[in-house]
């Protein structure tokens, strides 16, 4: 964690953030006078957009999921009240 912090992100994400840089560069050598350079904080990629599910919605989506795969409920108490 200490060298990701001084040498920046590892693995995939490090990945990320080259392939930003690489088409900031290029977009910005062929961007229109008079036009905004965009950054690679504009261009990386961003993959936690969505807000986090409540524990009750999280439960529908599994049961959900769960039917779309042909899955049975084999569970022998009822399901949790909800609020």
């Amino acid at each position: 964690m200490i060298y990701e912090q001084m040498a920046g992100p590892l693995g995939s994400a490090r990945g990320d953030y080259q392939s930003a840089q690489v088409t900031a560069a290029i977009l910005n050598v062929n961007r229109k006078r008079g036009k905004r350079a965009l950054t690679v904080a504009d261009l990386v990629f961003r993959w936690d957009r969505r807000e986090p599910m409540s524990p009750q919605e999280l439960y529908e989506r599994i049961k959900q999921i769960n039917t779309q795969l042909g899955g049975t409920d084999a569970r022998t108490t009822p399901e949790p009240e909800t609020d």
